[in-house]
Protein backbone atom coordinates (compact mmCIF):
# COMPACT_ATOMS: atom_id res chain seq x y z
CA UNK A 1 0.00 0.00 0.00
CA UNK A 2 2.82 2.40 0.85
CA UNK A 3 4.42 1.73 -2.53
CA UNK A 4 1.13 2.32 -4.33
CA UNK A 5 0.51 5.62 -2.54
CA UNK A 6 4.13 6.61 -3.18
CA UNK A 7 3.66 5.87 -6.86
CA UNK A 8 0.54 8.07 -6.98
CA UNK A 9 2.36 10.82 -5.10
CA UNK A 10 5.32 10.67 -7.51
CA UNK A 11 2.93 10.78 -10.47
CA UNK A 12 1.25 13.87 -9.08
CA UNK A 13 4.63 15.49 -8.49
CA UNK A 14 5.70 14.81 -12.07
CA UNK A 15 2.34 16.06 -13.34
CA UNK A 16 2.91 19.23 -11.35
CA UNK A 17 6.33 19.73 -12.95
CA UNK A 18 4.85 19.26 -16.42
CA UNK A 19 2.15 21.79 -15.56
CA UNK A 20 4.83 24.20 -14.33
CA UNK A 21 6.72 24.01 -17.62
CA UNK A 22 3.49 24.51 -19.57
CA UNK A 23 2.41 27.48 -17.46
CA UNK A 24 -0.71 25.70 -16.17
CA UNK A 25 -0.76 27.16 -12.67
CA UNK A 26 -4.07 25.70 -11.58
CA UNK A 27 -2.97 22.21 -12.64
CA UNK A 28 0.32 22.73 -10.82
CA UNK A 29 -1.38 23.60 -7.53
CA UNK A 30 -3.92 20.80 -7.92
CA UNK A 31 -1.22 18.19 -8.60
CA UNK A 32 1.04 19.28 -5.78
CA UNK A 33 -1.87 19.75 -3.39
CA UNK A 34 -3.10 16.27 -4.31
CA UNK A 35 0.38 14.89 -3.74
CA UNK A 36 0.43 16.47 -0.29
CA UNK A 37 -2.96 14.98 0.56
CA UNK A 38 -1.91 11.53 -0.69
CA UNK A 39 1.21 11.77 1.50
CA UNK A 40 -0.87 12.76 4.51
CA UNK A 41 -3.33 9.95 3.82
CA UNK A 42 -0.44 7.49 3.47
CA UNK A 43 1.06 8.60 6.77
CA UNK A 44 -2.24 8.17 8.58
CA UNK A 45 -2.93 4.81 6.91
CA UNK A 46 0.53 3.56 7.88
CA UNK A 47 -0.08 4.63 11.47
CA UNK A 48 -3.47 2.90 11.52
CA UNK A 49 -2.06 -0.36 10.17
CA UNK A 50 1.34 -0.48 11.88
CA UNK A 51 0.55 1.49 15.04
CA UNK A 52 3.24 4.12 14.39
CA UNK A 53 3.46 6.60 11.55
CA UNK A 54 6.46 6.53 9.24
CA UNK A 55 7.66 9.87 10.62
CA UNK A 56 7.02 8.65 14.15
CA UNK A 57 9.22 5.64 13.54
CA UNK A 58 12.06 7.92 12.45
CA UNK A 59 11.47 10.41 15.26
CA UNK A 60 11.46 7.68 17.91
CA UNK A 61 15.20 7.36 17.34
CA UNK A 62 15.51 10.93 18.59
CA UNK A 63 14.09 9.91 21.96
CA UNK A 64 16.88 7.43 22.64
CA UNK A 65 19.50 9.85 21.36
CA UNK A 66 18.10 12.65 23.54
CA UNK A 67 18.30 10.47 26.64
CA UNK A 68 21.93 9.68 25.83
CA UNK A 69 22.62 13.40 25.40
CA UNK A 70 21.05 14.02 28.82
CA UNK A 71 23.35 11.39 30.34
CA UNK A 72 26.33 13.18 28.77
CA UNK A 73 25.18 16.60 30.01
CA UNK A 74 24.49 17.92 26.50
CA UNK A 75 21.16 19.51 27.39
CA UNK A 76 20.81 21.90 24.45
CA UNK A 77 21.25 19.17 21.85
CA UNK A 78 18.88 16.87 23.78
CA UNK A 79 16.30 19.64 23.80
CA UNK A 80 16.62 20.11 20.03
CA UNK A 81 16.17 16.39 19.38
CA UNK A 82 13.11 16.22 21.61
CA UNK A 83 11.51 19.29 20.05
CA UNK A 84 11.87 17.69 16.60
CA UNK A 85 10.39 14.42 17.89
CA UNK A 86 7.41 16.19 19.50
CA UNK A 87 6.65 17.98 16.24
CA UNK A 88 6.88 14.77 14.23
CA UNK A 89 4.68 12.83 16.66
CA UNK A 90 2.06 15.58 16.50
CA UNK A 91 2.07 15.52 12.70
CA UNK A 92 1.92 11.72 12.57
CA UNK A 93 -0.79 11.44 15.24
CA UNK A 94 1.30 9.11 17.40
CA UNK A 95 -0.49 9.65 20.72
CA UNK A 96 1.49 7.27 22.92
CA UNK A 97 4.86 8.40 21.66
CA UNK A 98 3.79 12.03 21.95
CA UNK A 99 3.19 11.61 25.69
CA UNK A 100 6.66 10.09 26.10
CA UNK A 101 8.21 12.90 24.06
CA UNK A 102 6.33 15.60 26.00
CA UNK A 103 7.54 14.09 29.27
CA UNK A 104 11.10 14.14 28.00
CA UNK A 105 10.57 17.66 26.66
CA UNK A 106 9.59 18.85 30.13
CA UNK A 107 12.91 17.49 31.40
CA UNK A 108 15.01 18.98 28.61
CA UNK A 109 13.27 22.35 28.87
CA UNK A 110 13.95 22.41 32.60
CA UNK A 111 17.56 21.39 31.91
CA UNK A 112 18.10 24.40 29.63
CA UNK A 113 16.50 26.75 32.16
CA UNK A 114 13.03 27.14 30.63
CA UNK A 115 11.00 26.08 33.65
CA UNK A 116 7.75 27.69 32.46
CA UNK A 117 7.87 25.81 29.14
CA UNK A 118 8.87 22.65 31.02
CA UNK A 119 5.83 22.95 33.28
CA UNK A 120 3.56 23.47 30.25
CA UNK A 121 4.97 20.36 28.57
CA UNK A 122 4.37 18.33 31.74
CA UNK A 123 0.79 19.58 31.98
CA UNK A 124 0.13 18.69 28.34
CA UNK A 125 1.63 15.23 28.88
CA UNK A 126 -0.68 14.69 31.88
CA UNK A 127 -3.70 15.76 29.85
CA UNK A 128 -2.82 13.50 26.94
CA UNK A 129 -2.41 10.51 29.27
CA UNK A 130 -6.18 10.37 29.65
CA UNK A 131 -6.61 9.80 25.89
CA UNK A 132 -4.33 6.77 25.64
CA UNK A 133 -5.93 3.39 24.89
CA UNK A 134 -6.67 1.07 27.79
CA UNK A 135 -4.22 -1.47 26.31
CA UNK A 136 -1.45 0.86 27.46
CA UNK A 137 -2.59 0.87 31.11
CA UNK A 138 0.76 -0.28 32.51
CA UNK A 139 2.73 2.27 30.48
CA UNK A 140 0.21 4.96 31.41
CA UNK A 141 0.76 4.40 35.14
CA UNK A 142 4.54 4.46 34.73
CA UNK A 143 4.34 7.65 32.69
CA UNK A 144 1.94 9.24 35.19
CA UNK A 145 4.42 8.56 38.00
CA UNK A 146 7.38 9.93 36.02
CA UNK A 147 5.46 13.04 34.94
CA UNK A 148 4.31 13.71 38.51
CA UNK A 149 7.82 13.47 39.91
CA UNK A 150 9.32 15.61 37.14
CA UNK A 151 6.58 18.22 37.42
CA UNK A 152 6.92 18.44 41.21
CA UNK A 153 10.69 18.89 40.83
CA UNK A 154 10.12 21.65 38.25
CA UNK A 155 7.48 23.34 40.40
CA UNK A 156 9.72 23.27 43.47
CA UNK A 157 12.46 25.04 41.50
CA UNK A 158 15.01 22.24 41.66
CA UNK A 159 18.33 22.58 39.92
CA UNK A 160 18.35 21.37 36.30
CA UNK A 161 20.93 18.66 37.06
CA UNK A 162 18.75 17.30 39.85
CA UNK A 163 15.69 17.15 37.57
CA UNK A 164 17.69 15.30 34.90
CA UNK A 165 19.20 12.92 37.46
CA UNK A 166 15.77 12.17 38.94
CA UNK A 167 14.30 11.53 35.49
CA UNK A 168 17.15 9.22 34.51
CA UNK A 169 16.80 7.29 37.77
CA UNK A 170 13.08 6.82 37.15
CA UNK A 171 13.51 5.72 33.55
CA UNK A 172 16.29 3.30 34.48
CA UNK A 173 14.07 1.82 37.20
CA UNK A 174 11.08 1.22 34.91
Amino acid sequence: MKAFLGFIQAGLGIGGLIALFNGQWLALFLCWGGGFLVGLLGSRATRAIEGVSEGGREASRNIGAAIEHLRQGRYDSANGLVMAAVSQFRIGGDKGLLVVALTLQSVTMAAVGKSSAAHKAAIEAKQRLTNLPSAMALETEELRMIISVVDSEISSGSEPDRIVRKFLELTDAT
